[in-house]
């Protein structure tokens, strides 16, 4: 039963709820839904104030009682003021006072409340068990209320709302249904509904302490709509004197900025920060200030503001870091300007493009160039302020003409982009004077003289580019070859009308070289003795030139000029030791054609001195004097110290038969055999060994063993029907059966011989051939006479010359099938003639072209057993590395590479090439460091494949190994060079981003790949695969 105070404090609660709602339904504010509800609620009240009039009334203790109504009494009052901890201890106290039921319910409900309002979590545990203990209880909607409240404050607006949808708003006094009401609101627009929100927010009643703050809600509703005339009216009616109408302020600032009222944003905000600011919003208060002053060309002041707002968030609007970027660029300090703008470059507006520009202008200043073209190219191409980008598109084709680096970025296509965009621009003169000059940085000398072509009447300037652009291009072509081209280039840029003497000179020297490569001794030697004559003594290729005039007089045969020549580079201070063991070597030849043999010798074991580990064929030379001295024991020892010390060297084979033809010359019959025998059994496919079974049928006829003789010659005639060396056996033959009256018997024999000459050969076949031959040496290039000779003469005497004319036919029109086909019938058929080698080398080329490796390396492979030259040894070996590299066989790489730089037959471009593939090898059998030497080497000169691609790789090796500067500069070394291989350049700028990234220079390297994307002109994936997944990290 309840105490009469208790009954009392519901009685005047009751009243309370009655004059208030009678007030409510007769004003005229309140709508016809209220007014419904409120009529609804006096039933209620009028109904629980007669039940109360007819309960009893029990005496009721004051405050001060000692005992449960006593603490019950100052725990409610503790409530009431807001001491939600002394309540808590004055009614926890009470329940153990055995209050009545009623006080036990209502003590409760006070504890659980109190507990939410000190932020408990274990308060929706206290309100959920009121809930279980008290379900018919009268406070029940109040205590869900509580809940929803917990779930609120905590920021899970989903399940707030579950508990106050369960909420009988009409069981409510009308200041917690109005609490309810905002609550819910407040959850509907946290989760997105705005409308409903909205709908909530209007309900709660302007007696309602939380009023200002639903109207400050809506106003805010509004102003995330973008409806900013409705938010400013609503916000400058809310009362701002509490929380979160007092934000307000701000937002009525911000309007005004959006608005671009600088003015009153600026006001507004300072009158703000003047009151200390608004909780939350103070910053963006600062920001709105320093903004609204550099819009109204407040810059000093500006400043300050913006340098608080950003020091007081962690991520800065662009707007702000612009301004302050900016700043710092025109107060001079670069460095801030560019770490305040590389943070707006994100942004795609025109901001984000004057930032750009700014942050080009900054790494200029800073000495950046790479930094500046990449941002200028990027304000450029972002194109929203035509000022910005006109202004941005030429400096970064005025940094591109100063050397700035961009991947791929083509300076003439961009000068050209350029003048059809602004025809009229104020930079247009610059530009044009440029277009030239932008080929040339190009490396595009084709171009850039097509274009000087079409210029009528060039000033001197022009004249002179001309020659450059001339003597450039005709470089390129002589490197790829093209000889002629090249000497037609040459000779323009050294008969230039406003020549540069440098140029002219080594134009000149060029022009000498191609005359040389195609054979015209006469004119380079003419042209070598005028650069010699115009060079001075400082010109670095002076040397150069006096070398390569005293080898034209050698191939002139004018060997006393010649060894002048050479003679006086022998002492010359700038020759290398590789080239001075040449011109040892050279002045030996010419000493040996003026038969000076002694002197020859001792020119040849200086060469020797000078390069041993080339030092093949001085051995053989020195060895070659003494027999021409007929020392002929000093002559094969000679010969076995260099067959010991190169066993490998394509020499080998001539130092046999030189060896067992000296030991026949004294004849040392025996020991001749003996070397004849080691020559043909060590080298049974080269031509030495046919021509050793030759000379050791002669030896053996010589000595008197005629039958030895006979058999020697017949195994000649069986092993190699198809060469000059079975045609000379069979006439030695004609004569030893002759003699024995058995002509008949030989004749036999070498017709059963397939591919043998016959003893009465058929004039009609030489006739035939030659007839075919002609035709197609006419330069016609018909092969049908030949086709009707194979057909006629299949087992003709020329039948192999014949079938390599129709593979040289199929190679030269690219039917590489037909080419192999007709190269391997000659191997087959006739593998002993004058041709056998070159068909096997144009069989394994057209095997490889078509990436047929495993076929190119057995045909390479076999033209190493077999090569009777120098040449073709090394053609055979350079095959075999190539398809070994192709296919993955690194140990044989190693192997034939070894073999490649053991010899001095391998020499320039192949040497570099033979290098390269070496260190690929050793790098992947785990001999990092020699791969590391041999890539450093080659990379000192990137004009070429094994140059560009020994520079990505030694950069990249270099970064696995954690030494980024060292890899930049490889890198940018590369990349400085500007080699024509786009795709090797493409990893090497890719190289350069990783070498940035891992040295802390991440928007650098990210701008590289960025602007490597946009002017990549290839098309292999793995490029773009390489820059996403960088792009991503």
């Amino acid at each position: 039963m309840l105490f009469g105070g208790f009954f009392g404090v519901i009685r005047k609660r009751i009243v309370s709820l009655f004059i208030i709602s009678l007030k409510l339904l007769f004003s005229k504010k309140t709508t016809s839904i209220i007014q419904f509800q409120l009529m609804k609620r006096l039933l209620a009240i009028t109904a629980a104030a007669a039940a109360l009039s007819a309960a009893p009334v029990a005496a009721w203790a004051g405050p001060d009682s000692p005992g449960a109504d006593g603490y019950f009494s100052r725990g409610i009052a503790m409530f009431r003021n807001g001491n939600y901890n002394g309540c808590i201890d004055q009614l926890n106290y009470m329940r153990t006072l055995s209050p009545t039921p009623c006080q036990a319910e209502e003590a409760d409900y006070y504890l659980a409340l109190a507990s939410l309002y000190i932020g408990d979590d274990e308060a929706v545990d206290f309100l959920n068990r009121f809930l279980e203990d008290y379900p018919e209880s009268h406070l029940c909607p109040d205590v869900k209320a509580a809940i929803g409240e917990y779930y609120l404050t905590r920021a899970n607006y989903s399940e707030a709302l579950t508990w106050f949808d369960k909420v009988d708003s009409e069981a409510l006094s009308l200041d917690s249904a109005d609490k309810l009401c905002y609550h819910t609101a407040y959850c509907r627009m946290m989760l997105g509904d705005r409308e409903r929100a909205r709908q909530l927010f209007e309900r709660v009643t302007p007696d309602s302490n939380l009023y200002h703050a639903a109207r400050f809600y809506l106003g805010y509703i509004a102003y995330t709509e973008g409806d900013y005339a409705s938010a400013r009216r609503i916000f400058e009616s809310v009362n701002t004197s509490r929380r979160p109408a007092d934000a307000a302020a701000y937002y009525l600032a911000q309007i005004d900025f959006i608005d671009r009222n600088y003015d009153s944003a600026l006001a507004r905000a300072r009158k703000a920060l003047a009151g200390g600011g608004i909780e939350g919003f103070t910053p963006e208060l600062n920001r709105i200030a320093g903004e609204s002053l550099y819009h109204l060309g407040n810059d000093s002041e500006a400043i300050p503001y913006l340098e608080k707002y950003a020091a007081a968030v962690s991520d800065p609007q662009p707007s702000a870091l612009y301004i302050l970027g900016v700043s710092d660029f025109r107060n001079g300090n670069y460095k801030g300007a560019i770490e305040q703008l590389q943070r707006v470059t994100d942004q795609q507006n025109a901001m984000g493009q004057s930032a750009y520009l700014y942050l080009g202008n900054a790494f200029v200043k800073t000495g950046n160039p790479d930094g500046a073209i990449m941002a200028f190219e990027n304000a450029y191409r972002l194109d929203y302020d035509p000022e910005v980008t006109e202004t941005a598109f030429y400096n970064f084709i005025a940094a591109r003409m100063d050397g700035g680096r961009v991947p791929f970025g083509n300076s003439v296509n961009l000068l050209e982009n350029f003048l059809n965009r602004y025809p009229n621009s104020r930079y247009a003169s610059q530009v044009r004077e440029s277009l030239v000059s932008g080929y040339m940085s190009d490396n595009d000398y084709e171009s850039a003289l097509r274009i000087l072509d079409n210029i009528n009447s060039p000033s001197a300037e022009m004249l002179r580019t001309r020659q450059k652009v001339e003597f450039a291009l005709g470089t390129s072509r002589y490197k790829a070859g093209e000889a002629e081209s090249a000497l037609k280039l040459f000779s323009r840029a050294a008969t230039s009308p406003k020549p540069e003497a440098l140029i002219t000179r080594q134009a000149l020297l060029w022009k000498a070289n191609c005359l040389y490569d195609l054979g015209r001794w006469d004119e380079a030697a003419d042209d070598y003795q005028e650069f010699i004559r115009m060079a001075p003594a400082s010109d670095p290729n002076l040397t150069l030139a006096r070398y390569n005039l005293a080898y034209t007089r050698l191939e002139q045969e004018r060997y006393d000029e010649a060894l002048t020549g050479f003679n006086r580079l022998t002492d010359a201070p700038d020759v290398s030791p590789a080239m001075r063991a040449d011109v040892y070597n050279r002045t030996g030849d010419c000493l040996y054609y003026a038969e000076r043999y002694n002197e020859a010798a001792e020119r040849y074991r200086k060469a020797y001195s000078l390069n041993p580990g080339a030092g093949d064929y001085a051995l053989y030379r020195i060895a070659m004097m003494k027999g021409m001295e007929r020392d002929y024991a000093g002559k094969t020892a000679g010969l076995d110290e260099m067959i010991a010390q190169f066993p490998s060297s394509a020499l080998v084979p001539s130092a046999l038969l030189e060896k067992a033809e000296t030991y026949a010359a004294q004849n040392r019959q025996d020991d001749a055999i003996a070397t004849y025998r080691r020559l043909v059994d060590e080298y049974p496919s080269t031509s030495y060994a046919r021509q050793g079974y030759v000379q050791l049928a002669i030896t053996y006829l010589n000595s008197g063993r005629t039958e030895s003789a006979v058999d020697a010659y017949k195994h000649v005639i069986q092993a190699y029907p198809s060469s000059e060396e079975a045609s000379v056996a069979v006439d030695d033959l004609k004569r030893i059966y002759a003699a024995q009256g058995r002509l008949p018997e030989l004749a036999s024999f070498v017709n059963s011989v397939g591919g043998a000459p016959r003893i009465d050969p058929s004039e009609l076949d030489a006739a035939a051939f030659r007839s075919a031959e002609d035709l197609y040496a006419s330069g016609a290039g018909s092969t049908a006479r030949l086709e009707a000779y194979l057909r006629d003469y299949p087992s003709g005497q020329f039948a192999s010359q014949a079938l390599y004319y129709l593979a040289e036919s199929a190679d030269a029109a690219g039917r590489r099938d037909e080419a192999i086909a007709h190269a391997s019938r000659i191997i087959a058929d006739h593998p002993h003639s004058e041709v056998a080698e070159d068909a096997l080398l144009l069989r394994a080329r057209n095997e490889a072209e078509a990436g047929r490796n495993a076929e190119a390396l057995e045909s390479y492979t076999m033209l190493e057993s077999m090569a009777s030259t120098s040449a073709n040894l090394t053609k055979a070996r350079f095959g075999v590395m190539e398809t070994a590299l192709i296919t993955e066989d690194y140990p044989r790489v190693v192997s034939e590479t070894q073999k490649l730089l053991a010899t001095s037959t391998t020499s320039g471009t192949e040497l570099r090439q033979v290098k390269y593939a070496r260190a690929v090898a050793l790098s992947h059998t785990g001999d990092t460091s020699g791969a590391m030497e041999l890539w450093t080497e080659l990379s000192a000169d990137p004009s070429d494949e094994a140059g560009v691609r020994s520079s990505v790789l030694l950069a990249e090796a270099l970064l696995r190994q954690g030494d980024a500067a060292k890899a930049q500069k490889v890198a940018d070394a590369l990349i400085n060079a500007n080699p024509s291989h786009q795709y090797w350049l493409a990893r090497g700028f890719i190289a350069l981003s990783d070498a940035l990234r891992a040295q802390g220079e991440t928007f650098e390297a990210d701008e590289y790949l960025k602007s490597l994307k946009s002017n990549y002109p290839g098309d292999e994936a793995d490029i773009f695969q390489m820059i996403e997944a960088r792009l991503k990290k």
